[in-house]
C-alpha cells in the first residue's frame, strides 16, 4: 500500500487517516516508542495479539508432552495441532528437541523443519514496525485501529488488519544505523552519545556522530571504531547504545548489536 491507509488480511486496502494511531505505544525489548502524526513507515501486524500467544503457552506445552504419548492418534493430532498454530510453538519445540524422550525429539525435529520449509521460522511472532531504515520487532499496544476516510469512519480490530501504512517514508537517510544480531534495524540520530573506549592510547571519548562504523571484532575480542580520522580498537565502557528515532529515544545493548555504521 501507499499513503497512509489500513490493509486488510482480506486484500482490501482503504486509503485514510489513522487519528487513532497518534499517541499509541509500540513495545519492543529495548523500550517503548511512541507514535506521532508525523511517523512515517508501516506496521505490519502479527496475525495474533500478544495476550493471545500468551494464552496458547499451556496448551502448547500440553501438545509438546503429548508427541510423546502412548496413543499414535494422540501423537498424530498433537503434532497437526502445533503445525496450525505455527511461530508460537517454535520455542518450546527448540526445547523439546533435548527431551529424554525419542519420539518426542524427533517429533519436534520434524515439525521444525517443516517451519523451516514453508517459512515459518523466518517471520517474526511480533508486529514488525517499519520507519526509515528502522525495522522493530515488538506489539502495538491497540486492539482497535480508528480510520477516517473520504467513505466514511470505522473501527478495524487489528486480527482483521494486516498492515497499517503511516504514509511514504523520507528519502534521506535520518542518520546513523545499528544492525542488531536479531535482523533488525535502528535508524536513529545519536545527537550528544558517546562511545568511552578503552585502548592503548587510554580512555577515549568519541562522538557517535563522527564514527562511521563501530562493531565486535570476535577473533580478536575487541571492538573496532571508525570515524574519517581514526580507527580505534578496545574495550567499550557501557553496556548500550542510544538513538533518537522517529518515535522517541531507544536503547540498544552492545550484545544484541551486529554493526553500527551510516
Amino acid at each position: 500500500p501507499t499513503g497512509r491507509g489500513v490493509l486488510l488480511r482480506d486484500g482490501g486496502f482503504l486509503k485514510s487517516d489513522l487519528p487513532g494511531l497518534a499517541g499509541a505505544k509500540f513495545k519492543t525489548r529495548f523500550g517503548t516508542l511512541e507514535l506521532t502524526p508525523a511517523t512515517k513507515g508501516r506496521i505490519e501486524l502479527y496475525g495474533l495479539r500478544e495476550r493471545e500467544i500468551e494464552g496458547l503457552r499451556q496448551e502448547i506445552a500440553r501438545l509438546v508432552d503429548t508427541l510423546g504419548s502412548k496413543s499414535i492418534d494422540e501423537r498424530e493430532e498433537a503434532q497437526r495441532k502445533l503445525v496450525r498454530i505455527g511461530g508460537p510453538a517454535i520455542e518450546p519445540l527448540e526445547k523439546a528437541k533435548g527431551s529424554s524422550d525419542p519420539e518426542v525429539q524427533s517429533r519436534a525435529d520434524g515439525i521444525l523443519k517443516k517451519f523451516q520449509e514453508t517459512g515459518v521460522m523466518r517471520k517474526p511472532v511480533a508486529d514488525v514496525l517499519h520507519m526509515g531504515r528502522t525495522v522493530l520487532h515488538g506489539w502495538l499496544e491497540l486492539d482497535q485501529v480508528e480510520a477516517s476516510s473520504k467513505y466514511g469512519a470505522f473501527r478495524a480490530d487489528l486480527k482483521v488488519v494486516s498492515v497499517l501504512s503511516l504514509s511514504e517514508p523520507e528519502k534521506e537517510p535520518a542518520g546513523p544505523v545499528i544492525r542488531l544480531r536479531s535482523g533488525e534495524v535502528v535508524e536513529g540520530d545519536p545527537r550528544e552519545s558517546t562511545i568511552s573506549l578503552d585502548t592503548e592510547f587510554g580512555m577515549l571519548k568519541v562522538p557517535l556522530r563522527d564514527v562511521t562504523s563501530f562493531r565486535y571484532d570476535e577473533e580478536k575480542k575487541h571492538w573496532v571504531v571508525r570515524t574519517d580520522k581514526a580507527v580505534l580498537t578496545g574495550k567499550v565502557s557501557g553496556d548500550q547504545i542510544q538513538l533518537q528515532t522517529q518515535a522517541g529515544p531507544i536503547g540498544v545493548p552492545l550484545g544484541e548489536m551486529a554493526e553500527f555504521g551510516r
